[in-house]
């Protein structure tokens, strides 16, 4: 596994929307069996968790328009 340099890494979770990620969100009925079958929000609380047990900063990058 190559070694990451933990002064020079950031976790950076890029405009992660409760309209696509949340069972109530407009977009659901959409990309809710995609989002349900990848497992993406267990993902990225998998993710976010190992960063933050690592010591790594989490930063997160909402989109706006």
């Amino acid at each position: 596994m190559a070694h990451l340099d933990r002064s020079r890494t950031a976790l950076l979770i890029i405009d992660p929307q409760n309209d696509f990620l949340s069972e109530g969100g407009v977009a659901w009925p959409l990309v809710g069996d995609g989002v349900k079958n990848t497992k993406v929000v267990e993902h990225l609380v998998a993710l976010r968790s190992a960063a933050k047990k690592a010591g790594v900063p989490v930063f997160y990058c909402p989109h706006y328009y």
